[in-house]
């Protein structure tokens, strides 16, 4: 992963101005408050794991009017300072998902949004995400094969069959629940297409 374009992986969905993608993030957001909302998630401490250049933290922070605790987190230097100088988060931090410091486990709800897809081994990545988390993880992830098909519509990516440089993973909704299932005791899965998000806990509902 350390190979990857730190640019690529974070800017283009966040700054496009195509009115079609805006619209789908917004609904992306809005889903995600919806989730947290329903289970009425509550935490005083948060890590966000992979945030980039701070797009998701800030919306991520307004979302909460009373004060959190929001530890923001990415694997590339250049991209953590962006963060600074764009988001209020507390505390910034350069780590891998697969080796974060042992400071930062057990908060109260982790989030990754547009992460996984992206790491060679992912089943251990989840493994560090499920020590990190006291109950609640939220995870995304791009839908499979819709993304690709729809990268292909748009005249994108089409000597690779529309895969997104860099995904090394691909989740269907099925096979993404499975996966998330090996270190979650409950998991629901919401569809806010071109994405899944995946809903973790520790406890039994």
């Amino acid at each position: 992963m350390d190979n990857l374009n730190p640019e690529f992986l974070f800017s283009d969905n966040y700054t496009t101005s195509n009115p079609i993608i805006k619209k789908l993030q917004k609904r992306f957001f809005d889903n995600i408050f919806s989730i947290i909302e329903k289970n009425k998630i509550n935490p005083q401490a948060i890590l966000e794991l992979g945030a980039g250049e701070g797009f998701s933290t800030e919306k991520l922070i307004r979302f909460w009017e009373a004060k959190k605790f929001f530890v923001s987190s990415d694997l590339h230097f250049e991209l953590v300072k962006k963060n600074a100088d764009k988001s209020s988060c507390d505390k910034m931090v350069v780590f891998d998902i697969n080796r974060p410091p042992i400071v930062y486990k057990k908060m109260d709800f982790v989030i990754a949004l547009e992460v996984l897809e992206h790491i060679p081994n992912p089943d251990n990545a989840l493994k560090e995400v499920a020590k990190l988390t006291k109950v609640f993880a939220l995870i995304s992830v791009p839908f499979e094969p819709w993304w690709r098909i729809g990268n292909m519509l748009r005249g994108a990516y089409i000597k690779d069959f529309g895969n997104t440089p860099d995904h090394v993973n691909h989740w269907s909704i099925g096979s993404f629940k499975n996966f998330l299932s090996k270190q979650f005791k409950n998991v629901e899965i919401k569809i806010s297409f071109p994405w899944l998000i995946g809903i973790c806990s520790h406890e039994i509902k």
